[in-house]
């Protein structure tokens, strides 16, 4: 038997100010556990440059990285990603993207934010205005569980065919914790 895991919906699309790192609580659609998250922006440019993050309603998380960046997740001028500290272990679902232009991300887990790096092919949708909002499934890629999660603006720069650099907000995110086996739920309560 397994102890029961709980799914979240963290939404972004809400007005707060600019700053190193910020605090959002989840809505839990099933089970229990998880309550907050405290996100933190980077940009990569052969090393980790703390950068500011905000978000806005509507929208979602942006990054600015740098004196000219946009305010957007982008791999123009340096690669810019969002590092997600949940506390506890969990498997990010899927990500809802608000598309600026191209939508291909880089995804990874655990402590090391430079290996088991993941390519995943967006879309460049018709309209790059923020009209239109992306969902990327995450559910089977072969990543680690963990309480800490990257999504990168396609690390490698402008895309190869031609489409532009990728930009995009972060709107959402749903995760599931990762449940503990009976036998532990047990365990710790015969030490009580």
């Amino acid at each position: 038997s397994v102890a029961n895991a709980a799914t979240y919906t963290f939404d972004f699309a809400i007005n707060k100010s600019a700053s190193s790192s910020l605090n959002f609580t989840g809505n839990k659609t099933s089970g229990d556990g998880l309550n907050t998250l405290n996100v933190t922006a980077y940009g990569k440019t052969g090393s980790n440059a703390s950068a500011t993050l905000q978000s806005w309603a509507g929208n979602g998380l942006g990054v600015m990285a740098g004196y000219s960046d946009q305010h957007y997740v982008d791999n123009e001028g340096s690669d810019d990603f969002v590092l997600f500290d949940f506390g506890q272990e969990v498997k990010v679902n899927k990500v809802v993207l608000q598309a600026w232009g191209d939508t291909d991300i880089t995804v990874n887990s655990g402590s090391v934010w430079n290996t088991s790096l993941i390519n995943i092919d967006g879309t460049r949708p018709s309209q790059t205005d923020g009209s239109v909002f992306v969902t990327v499934d995450l559910t089977n890629l072969p990543l680690t569980n963990s309480n800490l999660w990257r999504i990168f603006a396609q690390i490698g720069g402008e895309d190869g065919g031609g489409l532009g650099y990728d930009r995009f907000k972060i709107k959402s995110l749903e995760v599931s914790t990762v449940p503990l086996p009976a036998a532990v739920w047990l365990f710790g309560s015969a030490l009580l």
